[in-house]
């Protein structure tokens, strides 16, 4: 009488299928589901401000498009601080209607990522707003500003863009 090695292989492969088959409906239905108020944008400015004294010059990127469901949650601001970039960033976000500032990112140290921030102050209701980001330079040991640069964004409030 000869043994199997695998005496249960057709069940631990039906098995197997299954579990799989059930992990993407699971994926596909969170997807469908809570995960829908999510929007997905790629970040699609990158710019180069100019080097102080014929230096380099400074690469960051911001999202041109920024959702948030509401305005208590946060949104996919994707704000990029080169790692080749030898300066810190700050970043200053203000309604065009008004001038108030929604968002201040503080400092970014090169090679850092923010990819989602909160409103700050009181922010707007549901809309869609124009607003500018200003986009500020500056030497990290001195603090000596480098260059200030401004950048359209469009603000979605409970609006998918």
């Amino acid at each position: 009488m000869r043994k199997s090695l695998f005496p249960n292989l057709k069940k631990m492969t039906t098995f197997f299928c299954i579990g799989i088959v059930a992990i993407t409906f699971m994926t596909l239905g969170m997807r469908l589901t809570f995960l829908s108020g999510m929007a997905i944008t790629l970040p699609a400015v990158i710019s180069e401000s100019s080097g102080a004294a014929g230096t380099a010059g400074k690469l960051y990127q911001i999202n041109p498009k920024v959702y948030f469901a509401t305005v208590e949650t946060k949104g996919n601001i994707l704000i990029v601080n080169s790692e080749n970039n030898t300066s810190y960033i700050r970043v200053d976000l203000t309604l065009d209607k008004t001038g108030k500032s929604i968002y201040y990112s503080g400092d970014i140290s090169p090679g850092t990522t923010i990819t989602s921030v909160r409103l700050q102050g009181e922010p707007p209701e549901d809309g869609v707003y124009d607003c500018t980001a200003t986009i500020t330079s500056f030497d990290p040991k001195t603090k000596d500003k480098i260059s200030t640069e401004k950048e359209a964004v469009k603000v979605y409030i409970g609006q998918k863009p």
